[in-house]
């Protein structure tokens, strides 16, 4: 029984049999990946199970398909087309195709595995050259240029990477459809994958130590970008996106100035070419994406191979990227380690700075449990500030007021059980200190308290700023009024 309510199949994997070739493993690399792949749908869907069909025969009708495969085609949930040269040359395979569009016209039910790279006509007989496709194909070797079909034991790592993905997002997409067919409502998920690189990692993966967005590379070091993506994930980091973004100039933008937004870190491995290039992003994919993190103010990071030599780079831009100061050269180690140390300066908060004006807060002895009051609130602020040395000799105490009214950053004084004789000596005391002073004080201001703050000082002071508290000394309102130039 499949996992969707009212389907034959889950799933209808549209291959050509001449990719079945034998791997490594003695089978059929198409038959690996199928039997992989449901394997891996089964585990994730373990209460249900899915129902995958793939024809193992080479049993065709001329030009048209049989009753009994067009019924399998047009009952299945989801579409997947293992794309490679002899996948869209086959006639049976867009049969295929068309049968299942007729059914399901939905292009979020439809996916595509490239077991070997797509020539432009190619991609644009299946309509596939702005659909998500899953790349299951890598370079003969670092400097490379011939595409080889992943082998399940000579590139292990990247095929349980890759069809981790796949797996991960063909679940989400089925989820999404049995949801739906039982609330009555239609997919609220867009297709964008949430596969991780690992099935035994979480798959809510924390931020707290960063958030990477690893850009859209080119073909020729998609192998080092995996790398790089899973070693950043088994440490806890967060990588976006999750597998690839749209394609299309205007798609692809928009998903990838979202992810930019939430980025600590633009990270970028660089190839010898500038990928492909829609017209509305002329210089390609590669420089529009450092291009737009520099705009955002991201910090970015970028790698390339040692080996590239730069003067036989034939795009101008491109090879300026190559040569951007933010771009190493160097082992694919070294640069994982200099992403981790980049980031954790990045995360790192920065220590406060601690602010050196000092605060003088005048107060008759009368007052001194206000003014000790607001000392303290500005030592919880880290702020300097001091108070008259009440218990001092007078003579010396005068002393220390007079050296804080010339020196201080700016003045306060408080008016509660001080008369206002009080509060007029000391403004007077004030003035004379502004005249020797180079500057005058930042602020001066006269805070006003019970019992006696109502009354008025019958004196005009150019800058004096009054903070009435004459209806109950309030800490909060004063720095409500004072936080702002602190």
């Amino acid at each position: 029984m499949a996992f969707i309510p009212g389907c034959k199949n889950d799933l209808f994997i549209s291959y050509a049999h001449a990719d079945n070739i034998r791997g490594s493993d003695d089978h059929g690399v198409v038959e690996t990946f199928v039997q992989r792949l449901r394997e891996m749908l089964n585990q994730r869907l373990s209460q249900q199970g899915v129902e995958v069909f793939w024809d193992q025969t080479h049993l065709r009708a001329n030009q048209v398909l049989d009753q009994a495969l067009t019924e399998e085609v047009g009952g299945s949930a989801l579409f997947l087309g293992l794309a490679s040269p002899a996948f869209v040359n086959s006639q049976y395979t867009q049969l295929e195709l068309d049968c299942f569009r007729r059914h399901n016209p939905s292009s979020n039910q439809q996916f595509f595995v490239e077991l070997l790279p797509l020539e432009e006509t190619g991609q644009a007989r299946f309509g596939l050259s702005e659909h998500l496709r899953f790349e299951f194909w890598r370079r003969s070797g670092p400097t490379g240029q011939t595409p080889m079909m992943l082998d399940i034991k000579t590139d292990w790592e990247l095929y349980m990477t890759n069809i981790t993905q796949l797996a991960n997002q063909l679940r989400d997409a089925l989820v999404d459809i049995r949801n739906a067919r039982s609330s009555g409502g239609t997919r609220t998920r867009p297709i964008a994958p949430s596969a991780r690189l690992d099935p035994e990692i979480d798959e809510t993966q924390s931020s707290d130590r960063g958030t990477v967005l690893l850009a859209q590379s080119t073909e020729d070091v998609d192998f080092e970008r995996e790398q790089v993506r899973a070693a950043l994930m088994q440490l806890g980091i967060k990588v976006v996106p999750e597998f690839h973004y749209p394609q299309g100039g205007e798609e692809f933008r928009a998903a990838f100035e979202k992810d930019l937004q939430d980025a600590d870190l633009f990270v970028q491995l660089l190839g010898r070419t500038a990928g492909r290039q829609p017209p509305d992003m002329p210089d390609g994919y590669p420089m529009y994406q450092a291009d737009a993190a520099q705009a955002a103010g991201v910090e970015r990071l970028g790698w390339r191979h040692q080996e590239i030599d730069l003067e036989q780079i034939p795009q101008e831009h491109h090879q300026s990227l190559l040569s951007a100061e933010h771009v190493i050269a160097s082992g694919l180690e070294a640069f994982k380690s200099e992403i981790v140390e980049r980031l954790e300066k990045i995360k790192k908060p920065a220590p406060e700075k601690l602010s050196t004006s000092h605060y003088f807060i005048g107060a008759d002895a009368s007052d001194e449990h206000i003014a000790s009051e607001l000392l303290q609130a500005f030592g919880a602020r880290k702020r300097f500030a001091a108070i008259p040395c009440f218990d001092d000799d007078p003579h010396e105490r005068d002393e220390d007021i007079w050296f804080n009214l010339t020196e201080s950053d700016a003045v306060l004084m408080m008016q509660g059980n001080a008369p206002v004789s009080w509060v007029r000596s000391f403004l007077n005391r004030l003035r004379r200190a502004i005249a020797l002073r180079e500057t005058p004080p930042e602020f001066t201001v006269l805070v006003k308290a019970p019992p006696k703050g109502g009354a008025s000082i019958n004196q005009s002071f150019p800058s004096l700023e009054v903070i009435d508290c004459t209806d109950g000394f309030d800490i909060d309102r004063i720095f409500h009024v004072l936080e702002p130039r602190l």
